[in-house]
């Protein structure tokens, strides 16, 4: 079969592009929400989006509430590890010749495929004939599955986007040819801390006015370190015995991480949030936001902690120097415990500089990392490639 980079149904000046965006995954963590951004975000006179999910989920539900045409199509997510990994070589086939059949029924003019993990839109818009965008928001962790996929992207996209320069060097010298950097971005308007009354807010957590709070937002998985917290924290709270770590998120190591907690005699200093849809109340109560990974291609959170005005602390990988400086944070060694709690110290010894911090972070969003011209280079990208 003969697969060039034109279409079967061109897109034509006088209509809208159909365009396919097809995901691996239905919550709503960092890299669907810029998923959501896009799709929600582009101008509806110039694209018809229609969306491809593996399952329900909150995405699903938002893109509906959006009025977003949405199926589903099962797509085990890629892994090497275990029963998951087995899953994905087992429905990669399956999944992606049901993909083309539904491309072709589409008769869609762009197929944008979300994420490194999910090779299915754009293997099946390649076999479809259809032009296609792969756009990548993570790194990965295993060198060998990186290196094969990074070169497969390379090979089957027409142009791929990446969400740091870190991750653009991850590809072939060739691949980078194809590649444009685009940072992730948040709306400034909705991510403002002049909309909130910060004692209110914390009284909902359980927090007092004179308490020093330091927050974690993310999942509790091995790959976001949350047992370095603990460690830090217990640093910290002999310094300053009524410090609150305000843990907001989910994940397997939960249980694990409250057991640690209380191992440490730091029962009550943690506030469990849980999940939350809108992180905002949470941001207004902290003093100072974590981010202890191992890997990070271009992480959410330090954005919209910054945006609200806090000061970051944040491991020294993948796209994170790129968006946190010593003007708006601290960056440390993956796993130096003590020099994530000097900084914490730092911040709440000095809370003028905290200050001072939080509002250079908030700027700095403002001037590179705002949501409307993230959405605006992005459909730029996909619309030029339709125009060739």
């Amino acid at each position: 079969m003969k697969t060039g980079n034109t279409a079967q149904n061109p897109a034509q000046p006088d209509r809208p592009a159909r365009i396919l965006f097809v995901s691996p995954f239905s919550s709503l963590y960092g890299g669907e929400l810029c998923f959501l951004e896009i799709v929600t975000g582009v101008d509806r006179e110039r694209i018809i989006p229609e969306v491809v999910l593996s399952g329900e989920g909150p995405l699903t539900g938002r893109l509906k509430a959006a009025g977003i045409k949405t199926d589903q199509i099962e797509m085990p997510y890629m892994t090497h590890r275990g029963t998951q990994g087995l899953l994905f070589l087992a429905g990669l086939l399956p999944v992606t010749f049901r993909l083309v059949r539904h491309i072709r029924a589409g008769h869609y003019d762009l197929v944008y495929n979300n994420s490194l993990l999910n090779p299915y839109g754009t293997l099946a818009a390649w076999l479809a004939r259809v032009p296609r965008l792969w756009h990548v928001h993570d790194m990965g962790k295993n060198p060998m599955l990186r290196f094969g996929i990074t070169r497969f992207a390379g090979a089957l996209s027409n142009q791929l986007i990446v969400v740091s320069k870190a991750v653009r060097d991850l590809f072939s010298e060739k691949t980078q040819k194809k590649i444009t950097v685009v940072y992730n971005g948040v709306d400034v308007q909705y991510y403002d801390p002049e909309q909130f009354d910060r004692l209110a807010v914390r009284r909902q957590f359980g927090i007092r006015a004179d308490q020093a709070v330091i927050g974690y937002i993310g999942r509790f998985h091995e790959s976001k370190r949350p047992f370095d917290l603990l460690d830090a924290l217990h640093v910290v709270q002999q310094k300053y015995p009524g410090v609150v770590l305000l843990m907001v998120g989910e994940g397997e190591l939960g249980e694990a991480l409250k057991e640690k907690a209380s191992a440490l005699g730091l029962s009550e200093n943690i506030r469990w949030a849980g999940y939350l849809a809108d992180i905002r109340p949470a941001l207004v109560a902290m003093d100072v936001v974590a981010l202890p990974s191992d890997h990070e291609a271009f992480p959410r959170v330090p954005l919209e902690a910054m945006a609200m005005e806090k000061p970051v602390t944040a491991t020294r990988v993948g796209g994170i120097p790129e968006q946190v400086d010593d003007g708006c944070g601290y960056l440390y060694a993956v796993g130096d415990t003590a020099a994530l709690a000097a900084a914490w110290l730092d911040v709440l010894d000095h809370p003028e500089k905290a200050c001072e911090m939080g509002w250079r972070g908030r700027q700095k969003v403002i001037q590179n990392f705002q949501l409307k011209d993230y959405v605006n280079q992005i459909q730029t990208l996909l619309l030029g490639m339709l125009s060739h």
